[in-house]
């Protein structure tokens, strides 16, 4: 199975490379064979943005926050979040849901 590059599986979690744009107009996504944008209106400040990161992929993948961590870049655009004990089937669907 191919998987785009933003896309890592490894061991029962699943890793995403995400480019966040803090201080949107509204939060959105944007998903290119090469990458996944997500788009927030919280500033990045006390940890905002990356909540509302978290809250926003518990949304759209509609799975628990507690499924979510941000793994590293706590304090950078690029972030690598996890996602565990989901099939990689199950988010991929989502994200070519979304994608096309």
């Amino acid at each position: 199975m191919s998987f785009p590059p933003f896309f890592k599986k490894q061991d029962s979690s699943i890793f995403l490379t995400i480019k966040l744009h803090p201080r949107s107009t509204k939060n959105d996504i944007k998903i290119s064979d090469f990458s996944l944008d997500i788009f927030v209106k919280e500033p990045p400040v006390k940890g905002k943005a990356n909540q509302a990161l978290i809250r926003y992929l518990s949304k759209m993948f509609s799975i628990p926050t507690s499924s979510l961590a941000i793994v590293s870049g706590l304090k950078s655009k690029t972030k690598i979040v996890s996602i565990i004990g989901y099939s990689t089937d199950t988010i991929l669907k989502k994200i070519k849901s979304i994608k096309s």
